[in-house]
C-alpha cells in the first residue's frame, strides 16, 4: 500500500484540488455563480471543477494517515470523518446538479457530511499535533487549518453570519483554500521524507 501511486501522491492530489477550489470560488464571485441553481453559461462547468476538488482534496486528506501524521484507530477514524464527510457532500452536489433542486433527500447530505468534515478536521488537527510524528510546521498545519475553518467559517455560519444561499464568505473560503493547500504540503513534504 505504501508504495502506491496514490499513496505516494496524496499531498500533491490535496494541493491541486486546494488550488482546483480556490480557482472555482474565483469564478463564483467574479461571474456570481451562487447556488442554488441557475442558468449562467459558466454554472455547471464551475460546479464540476468546484465538485471535482472536493472530491480531490477528500482523497488527498487520507495522506495524513498513510504519511503517519496519525498511527492511533482514533486518529485514523477522525481522517475517514473528513473524508467521507466531503465525499457526501460531493453526492449531493452532485444530485442538485442533476435535478436543479435543493429540496431533495440529498439534500440531507450536506449537513450531515458538513458536520463529519467539521469534526473530522479538528480531531485531526488535534491528534496529529500530539502524535508528534511530522515536525517542525507540519505537525502544526492541519489543527491550523481546522482551527481557522471553525473560528472564520463554520462558528459564523452556525451563529447566521452568512447566507445560507447566495454570497457566501468568499474571502474566508479563499484563505481556507490555502489552508488545504498547505495541509497538502505538509502531507507532501512528510512523504518526501518517508521516501528519502
Amino acid at each position: 500500500m505504501k508504495s502506491s501511486i496514490l499513496v505516494r501522491n496524496a499531498g500533491l492530489l490535496s494541493m491541486v484540488g486546494a488550488t482546483m477550489w480556490f480557482v472555482s470560488n474565483v469564478l463564483e464571485e467574479i461571474f456570481h455563480l451562487y447556488p442554488p441553481f441557475q442558468d449562467h453559461s459558466l454554472f455547471v462547468p464551475n460546479q464540476i471543477l468546484a465538485i471535482s476538488a472536493v472530491f480531490i482534496v477528500a482523497v488527498g486528506y487520507l495522506g495524513i494517515v498513510w504519511q503517519g501524521g496519525v498511527t492511533s484507530r482514533f486518529g485514523k477514524t477522525s481522517v475517514w470523518f473528513y473524508t467521507i464527510g466531503y465525499l457526501m457532500i460531493v453526492v449531493a452536489s452532485i444530485a442538485v446538479l442533476f435535478t436543479h433542486q435543493d429540496e431533495t433527500p440529498f439534500f440531507l447530505l450536506f449537513p450531515i457530511g458538513g458536520t463529519l468534515m467539521d469534526l473530522g478536521a479538528l480531531l485531526t488537527g488535534i491528534v496529529v499535533a500530539r502524535t508528534a510524528a511530522w515536525q517542525g510546521w507540519t505537525r502544526y498545519m492541519p489543527l491550523i487549518y481546522a482551527a481557522y475553518l471553525w473560528l472564520a467559517i463554520e462558528i459564523p455560519f452556525y451563529l447566521g453570519a452568512y447566507p445560507e444561499t447566495g454570497p457566501g464568505p468568499v474571502p474566508m473560503e479563499l484563505i481556507q483554500n490555502v489552508g488545504m493547500f498547505l495541509v497538502g504540503l505538509a502531507i507532501y513534504k512528510n512523504t518526501v521524507k518517508a521516501t528519502s
